[in-house]
């Protein structure tokens, strides 16, 4: 038999050294952060803190030492290892255990089993730890069985605390949270993707991938309009391979509802919004401008989803004007003054340079604008943003005005190239593909 960490001896001398030895025998337990015992001049051997905290609560159940001088000097301990109320509770279910088998690891020692006055103890000490705090309740509900919860008067009822149980279990493990109503198996967006992702050939056609599209949604009920977000993320992650993928998705629109691809467009310009710390990317303007350029998106139900509002950018150019105006009317009158004031009135122009308010970084509006023009889409973006928008709100954007002269420079390319003089030829703008004709005469100019 092993020997007792907390003898009888030590129980009997309680008052005078019996708890200081059984403090100091825990704190020989305990390592501190440096990894070295809290107490290094009185070891335990082998013997663990559990083991001596379980040989206290034998002699308290046993009738040896009394429960509150049980619960002081879990207190105690307590200060010393401030986990110890999670052991606790691991203590405590192994002595419900072991008292449902009317045996006891120190009475296996003693060769006593557990009388029924004990069991009693050994409740009436459980209680004693969840209600002074050493032990937590909710770890004592979440060890203990459910009849020592009862008695304890932990629980309120037994048998609607089962209830409550079968049905929180019920809810977690065995109500259905999201319903698969088409039966879609995941292995069929994988072979999608591979199908999208492949290499694009002579052999490949838009015709044959859009008949294995067909076959992948039919074998494992895919949902086709998330088979359309996996084709549009595609094509935007490709967005060089317009001539592959433009024929595809006009042949898979023709069996969908026509409003399905803008409300996914519309929802990837939202996510944008919603995210300050993430700019909108060029491809989703590239992609947005072909899809409206081609008229597989109407643009007038996609400006509904673009950020930031036509209020917001109708206050902020009004603010920009008014401060420009001022600006000019400064730069026109003559202001004698010293170089400190001079210096001073510098300073404060800068705090108020620094206090402007500045219109949305990422503004989609301006983007799609700007990807319009890039791809020669030039009515869409003059019908149904530029010319919503306060005169010159759009144009005085640095990148709409670079769109707008580049599509200028290619449209009157060959009339500019006839008339000019040879000093004035430069490189020659190509013309872009589905834009503005190019005016070949004068006549030929809007």
């Amino acid at each position: 038999m092993a020997a007792m960490v907390v003898p009888p001896s030590v129980v009997k001398n309680w008052e005078k050294s019996g708890k200081d030895d059984v403090i100091r025998l825990c704190k020989s337990c305990v390592r501190g952060k440096d990894g070295e015992l809290l107490d290094s001049n009185f070891h335990c051997g082998e013997n663990d803190l559990k083991r001596v905290i379980y040989e206290v609560f034998c002699h308290v159940i046993r009738g040896d030492l009394r429960q509150e001088d049980a619960l002081s000097l879990l207190s105690d301990v307590t200060e010393v290892h401030p986990g110890c109320s999670s052991l606790l509770a691991d203590l405590i279910c192994i002595l419900g255990t072991q008292a449902l088998s009317n045996y006891c690891c120190y009475f296996k020692i003693c060769g006593k089993p557990m009388c029924r006055g004990q069991a009693k103890q050994r409740k009436v000490l459980v209680a004693g730890c969840c209600v002074s705090g050493s032990g937590s309740r909710s770890s004592a509900q979440g060890r203990l069985d459910v009849e020592t919860l009862d008695t304890l008067g932990i629980i309120p009822s037994n048998k609607a605390f089962n209830q409550k149980y079968v049905r929180t279990k019920t809810k977690l493990f065995y109500k259905q949270q999201k319903f698969n109503l088409v039966r879609e198996e995941s292995e069929g967006y994988g072979k999608l993707v591979t199908e999208l992702g492949q290499e694009i050939s002579r052999h490949v056609t838009s015709a044959r991938v859009l008949e294995n599209i067909k076959s992948l949604i039919g074998r494992f009920n895919l949902d086709p309009n998330k088979t359309l977000d996996v084709l549009l993320d595609s094509f935007e992650c490709r967005i060089d391979l317009e001539d592959f993928f433009l024929p595809l998705l006009t042949s898979y629109m023709e069996k969908c509802e026509s409003t399905a691809l803008c409300h996914i467009i519309g929802f990837k310009f939202q996510f944008y919004k919603d995210q300050p710390d993430l700019a909108t990317p060029p491809s989703l303007f590239h992609l947005a401008a072909l899809l409206i350029k081609h008229e597989l998106l109407d643009l007038n139900d996609l400006y509904l989803y673009l950020n930031p509002s036509d209020v917001d950018i109708v206050t902020d150019n009004t603010t920009r004007m008014n401060e420009s105006k001022q600006e000019a009317y400064k730069m026109n009158m003559v202001v004698l003054a010293e170089i400190a004031a001079a210096n001073e009135e510098e300073n404060n122009k800068e705090n108020k340079e620094n206090d402007k308010p500045t219109i949305v970084p990422d503004n989609q509006k301006f983007g799609l604008c700007e990807a319009l023009l890039m791809v020669g889409a030039w009515d869409h973006a003059y019908a149904s943003i530029l010319d919503r928008l306060p005169q010159f709100a759009a144009v005085s954007h640095p990148a709409i005005a670079k769109g707008l002269c580049k599509l200028i420079h290619t449209t009157i390319e060959p009339l500019y190239r006839r008339h000019s003089s040879k000093a004035a030829r430069g490189r020659p703008y190509a013309p872009v593909p589905g834009g503005p004709p190019q005016c070949k005469v004068f006549t030929d100019l809007p």
